[in-house]
């Protein structure tokens, strides 16, 4: 996915909050330390003792480097018992970064860390001011021995294929036949293989795009381009939401249409069927979710799917 400018800078200032807050744990308790004189007084000792073992390795003398390192072991023995004394232990005394690859840079060597795309996913939620999602998954969707599970084992080929796929999908089916839970499902998988994930109610959608009203061409599509550029993109229950269609269907028709340009996945689900999309919608827009070729509408019929018990 590409981020703008302030996308990325926002995911920056959230590595630079995690570093500051991993250190200045470490921080205080080193000033705390600091302020006790036997503390200091090994920590010194400890640190004539190792510039004594340089100076002993470098001139061959093995007397003074015996000496030297039992001075060293003394003197680290002072250190912990000192510590220990303040009721912390010597783990305390190193920054506890959320990720200890990259300790919370962004970036393990020349590359992106692997924590990048979740921090970025964090972002891009609050960046449109909708709720992070709990996600269901495979594992617990209850689906084996049911009318539906073809379906289940079809989408689970297309999420296990996550970053090959490029389809739209659109799940079709009435209320609790389990669209939402399969879409989730279908997210949570995506997510498992580091992809940047948004999924949108057809209600907070609205909401993002009542926002790009009174923006320009090229602010609105800033502002569109976490939806046109995640990995994968879902809205659920399109069709229940109440529109407003100088800005709703424009908004709609570009980030279809960006998304397939870019050859982008997008889950639909739906209470509608295909007829009555193509009524409300118009072709503009449903030709772009039902292009042949490059997109499926699955109607789900079972039971509503849930965790097992």
């Amino acid at each position: 996915m590409r981020y703008g400018n302030q996308t990325l800078r926002a995911i920056d200032e959230r590595y630079r909050r995690a570093r500051t807050l991993a250190k200045a744990k470490v921080e205080k308790l080193n000033a705390l330390l600091n302020d006790d004189e036997n503390y200091v007084k090994a920590y010194n000792a400890v640190n004539s003792a190792k510039f004594e073992i340089a100076k002993a390795k470098f001139n061959g003398d093995e007397t003074s480097l015996l000496k030297a390192n039992e001075a060293l072991e003394k003197g680290n023995e002072q250190l912990d018992a000192v510590i220990k004394s303040h009721g912390i232990s010597p783990k305390d005394l190193i920054p506890d970064y959320n990720c200890k690859i990259c300790e919370d840079t962004g970036f393990n060597g020349d590359k992106r860390c692997k924590c990048f795309n979740k921090i970025a996913s964090e972002v891009v939620t609050e960046e449109l001011g909708i709720s992070k999602k709990s996600l269901p998954d495979f594992e617990h969707a209850d689906y084996i021995n049911t009318p539906d599970e073809k379906v289940y084992l079809k989408m689970r080929q297309f999420a296990d294929k996550a970053g090959e796929v490029n389809k739209f999908v659109t799940l079709l089916g009435k209320v609790g036949s389990g669209k939402t839970y399969l879409a989730g499902c279908i997210a949570n998988q995506f997510e498992k293989m580091g992809k940047i994930v948004v999924f949108i109610s057809s209600y907070e959608l609205q909401s993002v795009f009542a926002r790009t009203s009174s923006l320009y061409d090229l602010e609105r599509e800033g502002y569109l381009s976490a939806l046109t550029e995640c990995d994968l993109l879902v809205i659920d229950d399109l069709g229940s939401e109440m529109t407003f269609k100088n800005v709703s269907f424009t908004c709609l028709y570009t980030i279809l249409s960006a998304r397939s340009d870019k050859n982008l996945p997008l889950i639909v689900t739906t209470n509608l069927s295909v007829d009555e999309i193509y009524d409300f919608y118009g072709e503009r827009i449903s030709s772009r979710l039902f292009t042949k070729g490059k997109s499926l509408a699955i109607e789900i019929n079972g039971r509503d799917f849930r965790r097992k018990r």
